[in-house]
Parts: C-alpha cells; structure tokens; sequence
C-alpha cells in the first residue's frame, strides 16, 4: 500500500473529543501509533485530499474545545530520536519513518 503518515498533535481538549478522536482513528487509518499523550501518527492510504480531509476532521473536534492542533504529513526516514518505550520504535521502522 503506497500510504501516508499524519503525525496529529492536540492539547487542551476534552475526554470526550479525545474519545471522538480515538474511535475515528481506529475506525479510518490502517494502522497508527500512540506511545505519547494526545499525540498520534496515523498510516492512511495515499490519495489526493487525504492531508486536507484528516486536518479538516481532526481541527473541526479541537475547535470546540478551544484546544491546540498541529497535523504534520511525515516524509520517509526522518531524523528522529527521543526517550520512547522500546515498543514505539519497531512500529516507526517498519513504517519507513525512522532510518534507525
């Protein structure tokens, strides 16, 4: 699958925008990656719109809340390094995002 990873940010929302966006991630992406509070990479198929369709979703259950959002299309091995658990880095890997 030729795909495209969203990294998804938000701060200040609500338990249940948050379980908004929990059950549309789960219910729309392939896969996607969660070892952080409120922040998530999401693998979803690449189309034309898809960037404009997931910014859209995720801004639209933030704004009410008068929360924070920041949604970033992720390139193909990054530059990335942090204190994850060790589980986190498997997925980054075999998803092309990480060249560690």
């Amino acid at each position: 699958m030729n795909a495209t990873h969203l990294l998804i940010c938000v701060q200040n929302i609500t338990p249940a925008t948050r379980q908004a966006m929990v059950a549309g991630i789960q219910a729309s992406a392939s896969s996607w990656w969660n070892h952080l509070d409120n922040v998530w990479i999401v693998c979803v198929p690449n189309d034309p719109g898809v960037f404009d369709r997931w910014a859209q979703w995720v801004t639209g259950l933030v704004k009410k809340d008068d929360g924070r959002v920041l949604v970033i299309e992720l390139a193909k091995n990054q530059n990335i390094n942090g204190f994850l658990p060790q589980a986190a880095w498997p997925w980054l890997k075999g998803h092309g995002i990480s060249n560690h």
